[in-house]
């Protein structure tokens, strides 16, 4: 079976280690980009399962991302989870009208980020494989999306 892509867009290494920390559990293909026309350029190039990303980011917004992704014919059924720092009706209404499947709210906790993947992904996506898992953060940070060159661990 095919390994998961995941794009994690969002501005902050620490949040991005955060995120990491919680999915590299799984067998998942894990890429960043720092801000949401990198991350529409990753998206393009890598074709992802899913993209988890900030909703205020430079470039594109988090919102605009996934409108641009919906317009896209490679891209319009990739899943979305979108991530603010507070609640927000207006954003969150933003969010269902790009139908993004979850909306979560900063600090990430492990339980619903993962319920939130499980649920745009399904459950066969998220068996735990710590073998083929990235064992830290630094182990691969070379695939973060740097300007508009692709770099690859």
């Amino acid at each position: 079976m095919e390994r998961t892509r995941i794009l994690i867009v969002h501005r902050d290494n620490n949040s991005r280690r955060e995120i990491h920390n919680i999915l590299s559990r799984f067998d998942f293909e894990i890429t960043y980009a720092d801000d949401g026309l990198q991350g529409l350029h990753t998206a393009k190039y890598i074709k992802p399962h899913l993209i988890i990303s900030q909703v205020e980011i430079s470039g594109l917004d988090g919102i605009e991302l996934a409108s641009q992704c919906r317009k896209e014919e490679s891209l319009k059924n990739v899943l979305l989870i979108l991530l603010h720092d507070q609640l927000d009706l207006k954003i969150i209404n933003d969010a269902k009208s790009v139908d993004a499947r979850a909306f979560l709210i900063k600090p990430y906790i492990d339980n619903s980020m993962i319920y939130a993947i499980k649920r745009a992904l399904g459950e066969e996506h998220l068996e735990i494989n710590l073998s083929k898992a990235p064992a830290s953060y630094e182990s691969c940070k070379s695939r973060v999306m740097t300007g508009y060159r692709y770099h690859y661990a």
